[in-house]
């Protein structure tokens, strides 16, 4: 009779185990795959001439691209450095998206780990807030 309370010990750290994972699994997945919207403006003054890119062991050369680093809000207001690079077409690493250019304004999908994805933008597609915020930034 005594190892019925063993198995179920066994059964409920299992069980206890098995949700501590599913929680740290969701909150890792949503810190670094789940973005918010932030805009940014390239500045006018931007160098957008594609360099080498190395690798992130510094081995070797990816290819053509420009690194983005820039300041974006999002509708609230909030402030974030958004970084991001855009391979060339000569690079084997283009994906077709347009290089973005000096004056054009970007929606920014950004977790808290990184750039999920971003995207060229009309003016008018930028929070009239934000906007401000940008013009202020860049003047």
């Amino acid at each position: 009779m005594k190892k019925k309370p063993v198995f179920w010990v066994i059964v409920a750290v299992v069980a206890l185990v098995v949700v501590a994972v599913g929680i740290w699994g969701k909150q890792y997945y949503d810190d670094r795959y789940v973005g918010t919207d932030y805009y940014a403006v390239v500045p006018l003054d931007y160098n957008v001439t594609p360099g080498p890119r190395p690798s992130m062991d510094g081995r070797a050369d990816m290819g053509p691209a420009v690194e983005y680093d820039l300041v974006a809000y999002n509708d609230k207001g909030e402030a974030k450095t958004v970084n991001f690079s855009v391979y060339s077409p000569e690079s084997d690493y283009y994906r077709g998206e347009p290089m973005p250019q000096p004056g054009e304004y970007l929606r920014v999908s950004a977790s808290k780990q990184l750039v999920v994805g971003w995207r060229i933008v009309d003016v008018g597609d930028v929070p009239a807030g934000v906007l401000e915020l940008l013009e202020v930034g860049s003047g």
